[in-house]
């Protein structure tokens, strides 16, 4: 058990060292928990999943709060047998934002169905651009 805590101790410690986001360790639950700013977020799982292993994006979602949505992907690795909860806050005001479909796959179809539900729109992924963009700017004609 303290190997993993070890493990645990120096995974947290190089998150904060490298991206400077807010990490947690719960270990009654046994997870990681970070909180980072919208504009670090593809470079945060690009570290995890290049340095540490965390190639799997188990799920992704969205919470609709009072004053914006907050975006939570839970990610796995092999090598960590602990899974990592990323948070990050996106204002009501700009419901745009990056997707992290290049570094996970998996986040097309999440980003898709969190559009269709929420009205977010990832930049990269062609499911959640708007009917105005589709058709204005894409040239595409769309039968609804």
């Amino acid at each position: 058990m303290n190997d993993k805590y070890y493990e645990i101790g120096f995974l947290t410690h190089d998150i904060r060292m490298v991206t400077g986001a807010d990490v947690n360790y719960n270990s009654s639950s046994r997870y990681v928990n970070i909180s980072t700013k919208r504009e670090s977020l593809t470079f945060l799982l690009d570290f995890l999943y290049t340095k540490w292993g965390f190639n799997y994006l188990l799920l992704m979602n969205c919470i609709n709060e009072e004053k914006g949505f907050t975006l939570q992907y839970i990610l796995s690795s092999r090598k960590i047998l602990y899974p990592i909860i990323v948070r990050i806050f996106l204002p009501k005001d700009a419901p745009v934002f990056t997707t992290v479909g290049m570094i996970h796959k998996s986040a097309y179809q999440y980003e898709a169905d969190i559009y269709k539900k929420h009205k977010i729109v990832f930049e990269g992924n062609n499911d959640t651009l708007s009917y105005y963009v589709k058709n204005v700017f894409g040239g595409e004609i769309e039968n609804e």
